[in-house]
C-alpha cells in the first residue's frame, strides 16, 4: 500500500534477523534493500554489579562486562563483598528508609567519579515516583541551574488554567526538578513529561527515573544507566529481562561526543545477586528474532471489503507473518509440476477393479495414520505413558524398512523430539532395507501384517532411533536385562576393529528371549492378545483433557481400518499395493500442494473465515460479502467497531445525555487495573446505570458469537472496565481537573490519555453520524459530548508545536 515514489529508512538495535526482514520488505514492495550493520558501538559500554547499601560500602561497584568480555573475577568479588552480610530472600522487600540510604549513597558515588546524569530504569510507575519523593536529601543542581530550571516550568505552565497549575503532580514535580531529580512514566502528565525530557536534554536533570518507555526511540542519552532490577511483570509473569530488553535500555549509555564510554549499574538491592547464567544470557545472549505482530480486526476486513484493488488475503500473504510461505511458493509451484507430469504418467494405466479394494484399505489407513501422526507425541509425553515406558519394556514398531517387529525399549534418546532406542530382530540371511520409499508406505504395509516379523533362521539383531509415531503397540510384557550393556555391545562391534566379535552373552539372551516372544506372537494360540497389548484409554488411563476425545476418535479409526484388512491378504500384496499407493500418493501430494498455493493454506485465513461469518450473522456484509449499512459505518470507527455500532444501531447512545455518553464510552477505551474499589452504581444518574446494563449486554452477546466461531479474541476486548465511568461523568459535567482526582487512585496522565482517546471515539462517531447513516441527533449528541471532555489541561497544547521556543 507504500506509494513507490516512498523511500523508507529502518534504523534497529536489536533485530537480528535482519536480512530475513530485508528480504521480505524486498519482495514485497519489489525494491531493492540495502542492509549496513555496524558491530561496533561508538561509545562502548562498560557493566557493572553495585552491592553498597550507603555508607561506607556506597562505592563496591564491580565491573563484570567490557568488551563483551565477562569477568569472572569480578563476579565473584562481588559475591563475596556481600558474603558476610545477611542476605535476604526472594520476597523481601526493601524499605523505604534502605531504599533512601541505597539511593543517596549511589549518587554520592557516581557525583565522586563523575558518572552525572543517570537513567535509572525501574518497572513500576509507583516505584519511580516513590523513589523521586524519597529523595528529599538529595540535590544535584547550583543555584544558576534550579533559577533556569523554575523559569523554564513556570514558562511551559503559564497557558494551564490556575486550578491546574496547583495539581498536586505538578507541585511535586516543581520541587524535585528544581533539585535535579525527574520522573518520567505514563502516569505523568503529557505537559510535564514533555518538560522532562527538554530538561534532560539541556542536561539540568542529573538523575531520572524512568520506566523502559523511556529507552523506546526517544534519543535521550546519558553518561550512566541504572537497571533498579533485572526483573520485570510483563503482564503474565516475573521474568528476567529479555537480551534485547537489556540491549535497548543499556544502549542510552554513553553520550556521542561527549564521553569516551558509557556506563551500566545494576543494583543488588539486599545483597541479591543475580546468578551469572542469567546475566550472561541477558547480556551476551542473542536478542530474539523481529516476530510479525499482524492480526485481522473487524474494520481491517470490512475496508479491505469494500476496496476492489485489495483484498484480504492479498493483505495477509503480504504480511511479514507470511514471508516464509511466500518465499517458498515458486519452490512448490516447481514440484507441482513435477507432480502433475507423474501423475500424468501413471494415469494412462486404469487401477483394476480387482484393486480397488486397495483404495479403500490405503483412504482408511492414511486417515489412521494422519490422527496418529497428530496426537502421538502427546499421547507419549503424557506422565502415565512415560511411567510405563522405561527399558525392558515390549514394543511393536516400523520403522523404515523394520516392518511390524518387536521391540525391547533401551532408552529414551536425548533430543528435543521425543525419541527412543530399541532393540530389533533381523534376518541376516536377507537385506533388511527395501527399496526406499515414504514413510507411510512402510506404516501402512505394517498395518496389512496380522503377524510381527519373524526371522527365517537364526536372528541377527540391530538397535534403531525410533519416534512415538514409530511405535505401534506398547506391550504389558517386560525383559530383565542391562540396557546400558547392550548398547555398547552393539556400539563396538559397529566399529572397523571390532566388526567380527561375536555378541555378548546379555545380548544373545536378549535376542533368543525376544525372538521366543516373536514365536508367541505369531502361534495358532487361540489367546487374540498374547503379548498382552496396552490400550490407551482403558489400560493406562490415558485419559487428560483433550487427549481422550482425540484417543476415542483413533481407535474408532483403527476399527474402521480393521474392516478393510481382508482385502490386504491376497497374492504379492506387497507389488500390488506399491502400485495403488503410488497413485494415491501423488494424488494426495497433488492436493497438499495446491492448497499451500491456495489462500486456505494462510496461516490467518481460518480466522478471517470466522470473522465474515460473524460479520454475515450481525448484518455487516451480506452473503458475497459486500459491505452493507453497518459495514460501512463500523468502518470508521478506530476500536471496537462492532459494539460501537451496535450501540448506535441500538439507539442506546441517544438516550443518554453527553456527560453520560462520555461516561460509557470510557468503558471501551480504559484498559488499566485500578486498586479502587468497585464502581458504586447507585451513586451515577439512572440513565448511566441503564447504558451501562445494555453495553454489558451487547458486549457479551458478540463475546459469545466470537466464542462459538473460535474467533481469536483481543485479550483487552474480552472485559469491559468501568474504572473511569464516575471519573469522565464528573470531567464532562465541567468539574475541575484537581476534583476529578479525589474520585480514583489512577495516575493524572493514564487520565488524561484515557480521556484523548475517548475523543477520538466520539469524534469517529460522530463523523461516521454525519456522512455514513445521516443521523444529526447522534451528530449533535457527539459534538457536545466532544465538548465537554476537551478542555484545560486534559488538552493542552504540545510544548514541542510552540513557535516561540521555550
Amino acid at each position: 500500500m507504500l506509494p513507490a515514489h516512498v523511500c523508507v529508512i529502518l534504523l534497529s538495535a536489536t533485530v537480528p534477523n535482519t536480512i530475513e526482514f530485508a528480504d521480505w520488505l524486498g519482495r514485497t514492495h519489489q525494491r531493492k534493500v540495502y542492509v549496513v550493520t555496524t558491530y561496533k558501538r561508538p561509545v562502548p559500554l562498560q557493566h557493572y554489579l553495585y552491592t553498597g547499601k550507603g555508607g561506607s560500602s556506597r562505592d563496591n561497584r564491580f565491573k563484570i562486562l567490557d568488551a563483551d568480555k565477562w569477568l569472572m573475577s569480578a563476579y565473584l568479588k562481588a559475591k563475596e563483598s556481600v558474603a558476610d552480610k545477611e542476605t535476604s530472600n526472594v520476597y523481601q522487600k526493601m524499605t523505604p528508609a534502605q531504599d533512601k540510604t541505597l539511593w543517596t549513597g549511589l549518587v554520592s558515588h557516581l557525583k565522586k567519579h563523575d558518572l552525572l546524569p543517570v537513567v535509572a530504569f525501574t518497572f513500576s510507575r509507583q516505584k519511580c515516583d516513590n523513589n523521586g519523593a524519597n529523595l528529599t536529601n538529595l540535590d544535584l543542581t547550583t543555584q544558576k541551574e534550579k533559577s533556569h530550571i523554575s523559569l523554564f516550568f513556570n514558562k511551559c505552565i503559564r497557558y494551564l488554567k490556575e486550578p491546574d497549575r496547583n495539581i498536586p503532580q505538578i507541585v511535586t514535580m516543581r520541587d524535585i526538578l528544581t533539585r535535579g531529580i525527574g520522573v518520567h512514566h505514563s502516569g505523568i502528565l503529557p505537559i510535564i513529561k514533555e518538560i522532562v525530557e527538554m530538561l534532560f536534554q539541556k542536561g539540568l536533570i542529573k538523575l531520572l527515573f524512568a520506566t523502559e518507555t523511556f529507552a523506546m526511540g526517544v534519543n535521550m542519552p546519558a553518561r550512566t544507566v541504572i537497571f533498579d532490577s533485572i526483573r520485570k511483570h510483563d503482564g503474565k509473569e516475573l521474568r528476567d529481562l529479555e537480551p534485547a530488553e537489556y540491549i535497548q535500555m543499556a544502549g542510552r549509555a554513553g553520550r556521542r561526543g561527549l564521553d569516551k564510554e558509557g556506563t551500566v549499574i545494576i543494583l543488588c538491592k539486599l545483597g541479591m545477586i543475580p546468578h551469572e547464567d542469567n546475566l550472561k544470557k541477558m547480556m551476551l545472549g542473542k536478542p530474539s528474532s523481529l516476530v510479525s505482530q499482524f492480526r485481522l480486526t473487524y474494520g481491517m476486513v470490512l475496508s479491505l471489503l469494500r476496496v476492489e484493488s485489495l483484498s484480504v488475503e492479498g493483505m495477509m500473504l503480504r504480511s511479514f507473518r507470511e514471508a516464509d510461505h511466500q518465499k517458498g511458493m515458486g519452490d512448490i509451484k516447481k514440484e507441482l509440476e513435477t507432480v502433475n507430469q507423474q501423475l500424468e504418467e501413471i494415469s494412462r494405466q486404469q487401477i483394476s477393479s480387482y484393486l480397488q479394494p486397495l483404495v479403500k484399505f490405503y483412504e482408511s489407513a492414511s486417515s489412521y495414520l494422519q490422527a496418529r501422526q497428530d496426537i502421538m507425541n502427546t499421547v507419549f509425553a503424557s506422565p502415565k505413558v512415560q511411567k510405563v515406558l522405561t527399558p525392558g519394556r515390549i514394543l511393536v514398531v516400523t520403522h523404515k524398512g523394520h516392518i511390524n517387529k518387536l521391540a525391547l525399549l533401551l532408552s529414551q534418546a536425548r533430543s528435543k523430539q521425543l525419541q527412543y532406542k530399541v532393540l530389533v530382530l533381523n534376518d541376516p540371511s536377507t537385506c533388511t532395507d527395501k527399496t526406499p520409499n515414504e514413510d507411510l508406505f512402510y506404516y501402512m504395509l505394517g498395518l496389512a501384517q496380522e503377524k510381527v516379523f519373524q526371522p527365517l533362521g537364526t536372528p541377527g539383531h540391530e538397535i534403531l532411533t525410533v519416534t512415538p509415531v514409530d511405535i505401534f503397540e506398547i506391550s504389558a510384557k517386560t525383559l530383565k536385562t542391562n540396557p546400558d550393556l547392550i548398547i555398547q555391545d552393539v556400539e563396538k562391534r559397529q566399529m572397523e576393529r571390532f566388526k567380527d566379535n561375536p555378541p555378548g552373552q546379555t545380548c544373545v539372551a536378549v535376542v533368543q528371549e525376544l525372538h521366543k516372544l516373536t514365536m508367541l506372537a505369531n502361534s495358532n494360540s487361540n489367546s487374540l492378545n498374547k503379548l498382552d497389548y496396552w490400550h490407551l484409554i482403558i489400560d493406562l488411563k490415558v485419559n487428560e483433557q483433550g487427549l481422550y476425545h482425540n484417543l476415542k476418535k483413533l481407535y474408532g479409526l483403527k476399527d474402521k481400518l480393521i474392516d478393510h484388512l481382508p482385502s490386504t491378504q491376497i497374492p504379492n500384496f506387497e507389488q500390488q499395493f506399491s502400485n495403488v499407493f503410488e497413485r494415491k500418493f501423488l494424488e494426495e501430494r497433488k492436493k497438499n500442494l495446491e492448497f499451500k498455493l491456495s489462500n486456505a493454506s494462510l496461516s490467518l485465513y481460518p480466522d478471517y473465515e470466522n470473522r465474515i461469518e460473524l460479520l454475515r450473522q450481525l448484518c455487516y456484509v451480506d452473503n458475497q460479502n459486500q459491505v452493507q449499512l453497518k459495514g460501512r459505518f463500523a468502518c470508521e470507527i478506530g476500536m471496537n467497531e462492532l459494539l460501537i455500532t451496535e450501540l448506535v444501531v441500538r439507539n442506546i447512545l441517544t438516550k443518554l445525555s453527553a456527560p453520560e455518553v462520555a461516561a460509557l464510552l470510557s468503558a471501551l477505551i480504559y484498559r488499566v487495573k485500578s486498586r479502587n474499589e468497585p464502581l458504586d452504581f447507585d451513586s451515577l444518574p439512572a440513565d448511566l446505570r441503564r447504558g451501562i446494563k445494555e453495553l454489558t449486554d451487547v458486549h457479551q452477546e458478540i463475546f459469545r458469537k466470537e466464542l462459538s466461531l473460535a474467533i481469536q479474541t483481543d485479550e483487552f476486548q474480552e472485559d469491559l472496565n468501568f474504572g473511569l465511568v464516575h471519573v469522565v461523568y464528573e470531567w464532562a459535567n465541567n468539574k475541575p481537573f484537581a476534583e476529578i482526582m479525589q474520585l480514583t487512585d489512577v495516575q493524572e496522565g493514564i487520565i488524561v490519555r484515557c480521556i484523548q482517546q475517548l475523543n477520538e471515539t466520539i469524534c469517529d462517531i460522530r463523523d461516521a453520524a454525519r456522512v455514513i447513516i445521516g443521523n444529526p441527533e447522534l451528530q449533535i449528541k457527539m459534538e457536545e459530548a466532544s465538548t465537554a471532555i476537551k478542555r484545560d489541561i486534559v488538552f493542552a497544547a504540545s510544548l514541542y508545536t510552540y513557535a516561540d521556543g521555550l
